[in-house]
């Protein structure tokens, strides 16, 4: 039970705690705005924390291994979500509120039930298209859910970023579309050696595929694919074959 006076919780606090089922009374720590970083990491058999709305951050790798916790409601006055905050969480939707500015990559990577990604409406830096999250501006593809059963993915038109493993740990994913509007790709986008991905259609010439930007894992642990450019393909040892 945690006294409502608690202004802080040390970093790795509660650190594979592997018998910690619930947090009595944080829900009440109304001075406490930061989960710091590995604060419930490992925690498998948490089932419920119910977090103050005066919490701000959730840092990296804070919730990363509580497998059991099925379900968050995240504080309304939360600003940061923090790189792999809640890796192999089982959430089947998680809502983004309104205040939240900043989401460092794999925060829900291998949440394997995780079907969409929801954003609040007013929220003025993030929007959600088909449970899938990204900028506000939906230039930058953030976040695909884990769990969405989807076979073929058709990324829309004007997207020039597509984040680091902003399409990974998804296992069900075979087809997805690129349009030509892309210009950078980050690291591990399709990283997971369960992947089903084989096929990358992507909406311009093979030199424009070479153009854009990628970091150099950004393939990385992934399937032999294949790339359908409209003049050409490209397999994933970079073989070049255009069509006649």
């Amino acid at each position: 039970w945690l006294p409502d006076s608690i202004e802080s919780i040390g970093a790795s606090a509660f650190k594979n705690c592997q018998r910690l089922m619930w947090v009595s009374g944080i829900e009440k720590c109304s001075s406490l705005k930061e989960i710091d970083e590995f604060t419930f990491t490992y925690c498998d058999s948490l089932l419920l924390i119910t977090l103050p709305d005066s919490i701000e951050v959730i840092d990296q790798c804070a919730f990363t291994g509580c497998t059991l916790l099925f379900n968050m409601d995240l504080p309304e006055n939360l600003n940061t979500i923090g790189f792999g905050a809640f890796v192999g969480c089982p959430f089947t939707n998680i809502n983004i509120p309104a205040s939240v500015k900043e989401i460092g990559e794999r925060a829900f990577a291998a949440c394997d039930q995780l079907k969409k990604i929801t954003v609040e409406e007013l929220n003025p830096y993030w929007c959600s298209i088909d449970g899938v999250l990204y900028s506000k501006d939906a230039r930058t593809l953030h976040s695909y859910p884990s769990g969405k059963n989807d076979k073929h993915y058709v990324v829309p038109e004007g997207v020039i970023t597509i984040s680091g493993y902003s399409l990974a740990y998804n296992e069900s994913i075979e087809v997805v579309d690129i349009p030509s509007s892309v210009a950078k790709f980050g690291e591990g986008i399709v990283a997971s050696s369960n992947s089903q991905l084989h096929t990358i259609n992507y909406h311009g010439t093979v030199d424009m595929w070479n153009s854009i930007k990628k970091d150099i894992d950004w393939d990385d642990q992934s399937p032999n694919f294949t790339i359908y450019c409209t003049d050409g393909t490209i397999a994933k040892d970079g073989t070049i074959t255009y069509y006649q």
